[in-house]
Parts: C-alpha cells; structure tokens; sequence
C-alpha cells in the first residue's frame, strides 16, 4: 500500500509539470468586411489604402 501511494504520487507530478509546460497557440482571426486581397500593402506594395497596422503584421508572420 506505501509504495502504491508514491508511485501514485510521483504520476501526478509528472501530470502537472505537463499541463504546466504545455503553452496555447496565439491565434489571431481578423474579419475584413469589403476587403480584397490585393488592398493590404503587405500583399500589393502598389496599394492606395494605408494599412500601416495589417503591413506589420504580416512582415512579422
């Protein structure tokens, strides 16, 4: 029974460092009503609509 217990001990920690280590993705949705592809300067450096925000962060992926 002593050793059960430890061993039950010692798989809870190694759960716990787990979900502890374990870091959600940073996800970002934009919704864009009326926009069209070649709008942003990230994708068209000929574009006549400023977007100063959206070209940043497209250049840092």
């Amino acid at each position: 029974m002593g050793v059960e217990s430890i061993d039950i001990r010692k798989n809870n920690r190694r759960k716990e460092r787990t979900v502890k280590s374990t870091k959600a993705p940073n996800i970002v949705y934009i919704l864009a009503d009326d926009m069209g592809y070649g709008d942003m300067g990230g994708n068209n450096p000929d574009s006549k609509i400023p977007t100063p925000n959206l070209d940043r962060l497209a250049a840092q992926g």
